[in-house]
C-alpha cells in the first residue's frame, strides 16, 4: 500500500490512508458549506454550522470541471499560501491534513461545489486516486443537483412563511394600536369587539402557521405529526357553535365575500364530540383560509352527518365551495401535493396547510378530498373540497 512520504514508523499512528471525504458547496470566494460526507473533519465542520476551513473556494472554482486539484504537502503549502478560507489560519483539524485532493463539480453551467478527500500522509494521492475521485464525483452529480434544488426550495419556502408571519403580525399590531388610541381618547372597549376578534384571528393564524411549518417536514414519516393528551382527544359542542366560531373571524375580515351555510336547524342544535378537536380546528382553518383568501365573491359550506360503516361512530361531512380563478387553484397545487413549491407566500401557505391537513385527517381516520375545479367561465369557476371527520353524537 502506498503511504506517501510518511516514514514507516509514523504510518500506524497517523491512521487510515483516507481520513475524510465530503462534498462542499461554494458559497463565495472564501467560504464553503459541507452538505455530505464522513470523517472527523466533516463532523467538526457540521458542528461549526457547516462552514468549512481549508483552501479557498476560488482555487477550485477557477479550475476545469471534473479535473482533480491536488495539494501533496498540505502543511508546507499552508505556511506559504494566502489562499485559505475563513480567517486565513489553519485549525487543529487542518494540521492533521497532509494530502488534499478535490474535484470541481459543475452544476447548471458553473462550478458550484467540490468533492474532497484528505489523507494524513504527505504525497499520498496518485493519478489513480485522482481518476477514481473524478469518476465518483460525476456519478454523484444527480444527487448534488437534487440537494441544491432542495436547498433553494427550502430557502424560498422559509422566505414565504416569514412573509406570512410578517403580514399577520403587522396587521395584529396595527389593530392593537387603533384600540390603544381609542382607549386613550376615552373610547369604550365594548365598541371594539370586531377589532379584538380580528386580532384573535391573526394570532390563531400565526399559531397554525407555526405548527404547519413544523409538521410539513414530518408528513409521511412514521408516527403521528403530534402526540395528544387525553383531554385533547375529544370535546363536546354543538355543530352550530362549531361552525359559528370557526367562520366568525373570516366573515369579519372578508365582509365583502358572501357567506352561506347549509346547516339544518336540527343539526345546528346537535351535540357532538369532535375527536382530536385541535387537529380538526387546524384542518378547518386551512380550508377556510383557501376558500376566503384565495376564493372570489362567495363561500358556501354544507354540513351533513353520515354513518361510518366501519365503526360505531359517525362522520361529520363538511363540503366547502367557493368561486375561484383557475390559475389560483393550479397554484394551490391541489393535485400535486408539493407543499414547498415556490410561488407567492399566500399560495405557499395554502399548499402547506393542505399537505398537513391531509396528514392530520388521515391520522384521525377521516378523509380530505382533492380540490375539485369546475369551470364556469373562461378563467373562472367553482372549487369544491370535502372533509370527513369522525365524531360521536351525544344523545
Amino acid at each position: 500500500m502506498i503511504q506517501g512520504t510518511t516514514p514507516w514508523s509514523q504510518q500506524a499512528e497517523k491512521g487510515f490512508p483516507i481520513s475524510d471525504w465530503y462534498i462542499a458547496l461554494i458559497l463565495d470566494d472564501t467560504h464553503w458549506q459541507v452538505v455530505a460526507g464522513w470523517g472527523n473533519a466533516y463532523e467538526i465542520y457540521r458542528q461549526q454550522g457547516e462552514q468549512m476551513q481549508g483552501p479557498a473556494p476560488h482555487m477550485v472554482a477557477t479550475k476545469e470541471a471534473w479535473k482533480g486539484v491536488m495539494i501533496q504537502d498540505f502543511q508546507a503549502w499552508s505556511k506559504k499560501t494566502l489562499y485559505l478560507s475563513h480567517d486565513g489560519a489553519i485549525s487543529e483539524m487542518g494540521k492533521t491534513i497532509s494530502s488534499w485532493l478535490a474535484v470541481p463539480m459543475q452544476v447548471e453551467g458553473r462550478i458550484r461545489a467540490a468533492m474532497m478527500v484528505h489523507s494524513p500522509h504527505a504525497h499520498y494521492f496518485t493519478a489513480f486516486h485522482t481518476r477514481l475521485l473524478e469518476d465518483a464525483a460525476q456519478r454523484l452529480l444527480p444527487l448534488l443537483t437534487a440537494a441544491l434544488r432542495e436547498t433553494r426550495t427550502r430557502s424560498a419556502f422559509t422566505a414565504a412563511v416569514m412573509h406570512e408571519v410578517k403580514n399577520d403580525s403587522h396587521t395584529a399590531l396595527m389593530l392593537l394600536d387603533l384600540i390603544q388610541k381609542s382607549i386613550d381618547q376615552g373610547g369604550e372597549i365594548k365598541g371594539m369587539a370586531e377589532y379584538l376578534i380580528e386580532i384573535r384571528h391573526h394570532l390563531e393564524g400565526l399559531n397554525a402557521l407555526g405548527q404547519d411549518s413544523l409538521d410539513i417536514f414530518r408528513t409521511g414519516a412514521k408516527g403521528n405529526a403530534q402526540e395528544w393528551k387525553d383531554d385533547e382527544r375529544g370535546v363536546t359542542t354543538t355543530l352550530g357553535n362549531l361552525l359559528e366560531n370557526a367562520t366568525r373571524g373570516w366573515r369579519i375580515l372578508y365582509e365583502d365575500t358572501k357567506f352561506e351555510s347549509d346547516l339544518p336547524e336540527e343539526l345546528a342544535k346537535c351535540k357532538v364530540r369532535i375527536l382530536r378537536i385541535l387537529n380538526f380546528k387546524r384542518v378547518l382553518r386551512v380550508l377556510l383560509h383557501n376558500a376566503f383568501r384565495h376564493g372570489q365573491d362567495w363561500v358556501h359550506i354544507a354540513v351533513e352527518l353520515r354513518d361510518d360503516p366501519d365503526t360505531d361512530k359517525q362522520q361529520l361531512e363538511l363540503t366547502i365551495r367557493n368561486g375561484a380563478y383557475e390559475d389560483v387553484i393550479i397554484g394551490l397545487g391541489g393535485n400535486s401535493g408539493l407543499a414547498m413549491d415556490t410561488g407567492s407566500s399566500s399560495l405557499t401557505r395554502g399548499r402547506m396547510g393542505l399537505t398537513v391537513a391531509r396528514q392530520l385527517t388521515l391520522e384521525v381516520g377521516g378523509f380530505l378530498s382533492e380540490l375539485q375545479y369546475k369551470k364556469k367561465q373562461e378563467d373562472w369557476g367553482e372549487v369544491t373540497i370535502a372533509l370527513h371527520w369522525p365524531i360521536k353524537v351525544i344523545v
